[in-house]
């Protein structure tokens, strides 16, 4: 019966995203976890109610204590941020290694984050960088791009131009606009890749409809030479 209530609400919220609330309100009422991690995120993103980040942390809170991976995740991203509650790396860490072990990929791309900077834990490059590599090799297309970085700029490995444009385009492919970017970049100066001007544009263009100012400048510069 438990079960049959959250599958309503989450039909529910595709159609009258109030009835979908009030119906995932009765599905966390009786011990859903994951219902706990949409009424999170409802409260977060006003999906069906006001938006209140209090209550989308407490929210989190409830199904990440009940095993619920995905409000772990939320909950380590709410510490992280100062999202409804005073930041905190240390819990956010905490929260996101449990997502982590509960198979939520990009959980892994944020603790490579605070690798990198040493949020919560002591800054280690070299473990930031295998973890951005394990977030990518599952699917995690901001991972692409961090690797791509990782491999620039030589963070936790050593430089590799080649590399850095595989996972740049690999996450220019999924949509990430900085990467089709620094993918077009690549192509108009041949970093790690033969120089092609007609691939430099179109990638160029593809970042700057996504909204990309530095491509827009760059293609404003073209156009102007």
């Amino acid at each position: 019966m438990t079960n049959k209530v959250y599958s309503e609400a989450v039909k529910a919220y595709r159609s009258n995203p109030r009835q979908g609330f009030h119906l995932m309100k009765r599905a966390a009422s009786t011990d859903v976890p994951e219902a706990y991690d949409w009424l999170g995120s409802a409260f977060f993103y006003g999906w069906g109610t006001k938006k209140n980040r209090r209550k989308a942390f407490e929210s989190y809170l409830q199904g990440a204590q009940a095993g619920a991976a995905g409000a772990q995740y939320n909950l380590g991203l709410c510490y992280l941020e100062g999202s409804g509650t005073d930041r905190n790396y240390k819990m956010a860490v905490k929260w996101l290694k449990m997502a982590a072990n509960s198979s939520v990929p990009e959980a892994l791309r944020w603790l490579s984050y605070c690798y990198k900077y040493g949020y919560g834990v002591r800054r280690n490059l070299r473990k930031s960088f295998n973890l951005a590599l394990a977030a990518a090799k599952k699917g995690v297309a901001d991972a692409g791009l961090t690797l791509g970085i990782a491999f620039d700029d030589g963070i936790g490995t050593k430089p590799d131009p080649a590399q850095a444009f595989h996972w740049y385009l690999s996450a220019a492919q999924n949509g990430v606009p900085q990467a089709q970017y620094n993918v077009g970049i690549c192509y108009l100066f041949g970093d790690g890749t033969r120089l092609n001007r007609q691939r430099a544009l179109k990638w160029l263009k593809r970042a700057a409809e996504a909204g990309y100012a530095k491509a827009k400048r760059e293609l404003s510069k073209l156009e102007a030479a």
